[in-house]
């Protein structure tokens, strides 16, 4: 049994139930009230590439910011890096904006929405062909991205088949333990949080987890 379990589906089901995909007021933790949009699907690739490991720190830092950019009223993030420098907004504003736009509509903690949006990037086109193969002929126009990240949970998921059925229930709960580990409430000192990404699925073995994936897709 993983320490660590997948929480309950109410607060997804609810998201899926609110079809308002408007401006709203949300509250942010040492930011107030903030006026943004719930991101789509066609956010995700900014998700994965704001923390892709393997990414340039400014590669990184660009779309991450577009991530949040893109979900802000007009005058809101202006606003807010004003409060930044001027001392009255945490150091750390922006990222509280973002992972409040990341955890938007799902129970996921933030550092599973996360590792599933690298998981889902790293391994884009075997995710994209079980999409397709389940009919969804544009994974874009799915209501929302944490669909995608269902489908990429679960072929990683489904990737530990083997002979030996025992290793294998082991492999699933280590890998459901890491993703669901609990987040803190706020990042250290303005300083955002490690991505980790489970042990298989990484980047340095790609190999092994790209093989897992086609595996899982088959």
């Amino acid at each position: 049994m993983p320490l660590w379990e997948p929480p309950p589906g109410y607060d997804d089901l609810l998201g899926d139930c609110d079809q308002n995909r408007g401006f709203t007021v949300m509250m942010v933790g040492g930011v107030g009230e903030v006026r943004m949009r719930r991101p789509g699907p066609d956010a995700l690739g900014d998700l994965a590439m704001g923390n892709n490991p393997k990414a340039t720190p400014e590669q990184r830092s660009y779309h991450s910011n577009r991530f949040v950019q893109q979900h802000l009223d007009d005058g809101e993030l202006e606003r807010i890096l004003t409060g930044m420098v001027d001392g009255e907004l945490p150091p750390d504003s922006v990222f509280r904006v973002g992972r409040v736009l990341a955890t938007w509509g799902t129970a996921r903690p933030y550092g599973a929405v996360v590792a599933l949006a690298v998981l889902a990037g790293r391994h884009w086109r075997p995710v994209r062909a079980l999409l397709l193969d389940k009919g969804v002929g544009n994974p874009m126009g799915l209501p929302s991205m944490h669909s995608i990240l269902d489908v990429a949970e679960q072929a990683a998921l489904d990737s530990f088949s083997s002979d030996e059925p025992q290793q294998d229930r082991l492999q699933r709960d280590e890998f459901t333990s890491s993703l669901y580990k609990p987040d803190q409430p706020d990042p250290v000192k303005g300083e955002r949080p490690a991505v980790v990404v489970p042990e298989g699925f990484d980047d340095e073995n790609s190999s092994a987890s790209f093989d897992a994936f086609a595996r899982a897709v088959r």
